[in-house]
């Protein structure tokens, strides 16, 4: 059984275009989340649709909107569904037989199972209920369904793997995946942002701290995340091509994953780091921080001082709280376990492909040692089990609990997908919590100039296609995982 997301990304890897169609019944047609899917329809390789039998009070330029009904199709026990835009033009139709499967799904989701490539829904439709549709003789359009997270994912994956999209037959944009992941980040790290646009107006030399400034020090987190960013959809873009074995010579796609692999767990301790470092100085002083001194070991013994500990419950006992939590300690854990792993000890080997049960599909990365301990604490504190584990792409191997096994396997693509998000919550979270903009602006006039630096980069987007792909690629950069 493979994981969802490639089962996902196989049955669309081949199609030069996609209809991606919204199960009105699970989404809004407003929906935030989906607001600028609709630009899709720009460009030749995409068609979106809002499919709903509910009259919507059409948007300007949102999703083209198509009414289901059901009606008797040919036999006795046979059922039509009809799409209709809402002018009443007919636009497809569709078929099933047997009464039980119009009873028991919304016509919106039969709707948008019958045409879309990629269809949006809520609702859980990978096994039983997709078997079932089957075997009732449900004719659609093959279509991958699942959530806007995971269809978002595809979307991303297949848009990097070709890089361009097409206007008409003789213009070609070329999607920026610097401007997209640049722009998301002001999604991802609201927080972040708040001391990113402080550090901008601030008339205090931007604050100096060590050798460095706030200004420098958010500038290299904006950065760092954004290679996170990058990396991850390089990552994808390699597990896409292995699909197809053709496209990457085997050797070199085993050394790509495990170089963009190991960059991508030195990467996120790097960008922890920073957000310890601009803690320490905000919280205690603004010289170096001592050797030693990080969320992982708060005390500083060997300065004979207030610990880093103490300052920190003085400062924001919230905040305290959140860093010594089992969850942030544990995450902490098997981060730095692997980071250790790639940089100081013998590298992880890369295992060719092994077919298993588990879902996780060959390509496998093997821990052994100090991580494997660190996995199973990890696994005990968020109480996962063996099916959550492969959804991070961790499998067991063996029976009985981690530690007993003295080795895991590990799939680059998920684990890094489902670790970002994690990572990205640590960091918006503390940089929450320690308020750098109250640090560095003073001044009436300072605190009106970050206001009108509030208003979204998106809102300032040109009409012109290129604006508008990459605004839609920032809604799919920011859908993380």
């Amino acid at each position: 059984m493979e994981h969802p997301l490639f089962s996902l990304w196989k049955a669309i890897r081949k199609k030069v275009s996609i209809c991606v169609s919204i199960d009105g019944s699970s989404y809004q047609y407003d929906d935030e989340a989906l607001r600028y899917l609709s630009t899709l329809n720009l460009f030749d390789q995409f068609e979106v649709v809002y499919v709903s039998n509910v009259k919507i009070d059409c948007i300007e330029k949102g999703p083209r909107i198509l009414i289901p009904s059901i009606g008797p199709g040919g036999g006795k026990e046979e059922y039509r569904i009809d799409l209709k835009r809402q002018d009443g033009l007919y636009y497809f139709g569709s078929g099933f037989r047997y009464k039980e499967i119009r009873e028991k799904y919304p016509p919106a989701l039969l709707g948008s199972m019958a045409i879309g490539d990629l269809t949006f829904t809520k609702r859980d439709m990978r096994s039983r209920a997709a078997r079932e549709l089957v075997q009732n003789g449900f004719y659609g359009a093959g279509a991958f369904v699942g959530d806007a997270s995971e269809c978002l994912s595809a979307m991303r994956a297949w848009m990097n793997k070709r890089g361009l999209v097409t206007l008409g037959k003789k213009t070609t944009f070329y999607i920026s995946r610097s401007i997209a992941a640049s722009l998301a980040l002001h999604m991802l790290l609201p927080n972040c942002e708040k001391a990113w646009r402080a550090a901008i107006v601030s008339r205090k030399e931007n604050c100096p701290l060590g050798e460095g400034t706030v200004y420098g020090y958010i500038g290299s987190i904006l950065s760092r995340t954004k290679h996170l960013l990058t990396t991850r959809d390089l990552l994808e873009v390699l597990k896409f091509s292995s699909f197809d074995r053709y496209d990457t010579r085997q050797d070199d796609y085993f050394y790509l994953v495990n170089y963009y692999f190991g960059y991508f767990l030195v990467l996120l301790t790097g960008v922890i780091d920073s957000v310890e470092t601009l803690s320490y100085w905000r919280i205690c002083d603004r010289q170096k921080k001592p050797l030693g001194v990080s969320f992982r070991n708060l005390e500083d013994k060997k300065q004979h001082k207030m610990s880093f500990l103490k300052k920190m419950s003085l400062f924001n006992e919230d905040l305290t709280k959140y860093i010594i939590s089992t969850e942030v300690r544990s995450l902490l854990d098997i981060i730095y376990s692997l980071r250790n792993q790639v940089a100081h000890e013998i590298l992880p080997a890369t295992m060719t492909y092994v077919g298993n049960s588990g879902g996780l599909s060959g390509d496998l990365v093997i821990l052994t040692g100090n991580s494997v301990e660190k996995m199973d604490n990890y696994s005990k504190v968020h109480n996962l089990s063996d099916y959550q584990l492969l959804g991070l792409g961790i499998e067991m191997r063996g029976k009985g609990r981690i530690s007993d096994k003295k080795e895991i396997w590990v799939e680059p693509v998920l684990f890094a997908r489902n670790i970002l998000v994690e990572v990205l919550k640590l960091i918006d979270n503390v940089l929450g919590y320690v308020r750098l903009e109250d640090l560095i602006i003073s001044t009436t006039e300072e605190m009106e100039k970050c206001q009108e630096l509030t208003k979204s980069p998106l809102a300032e987007s040109g009409p012109g296609p290129f604006e508008k792909i990459n605004e839609a690629m920032t809604l799919i950069e920011a859908s993380v995982p």
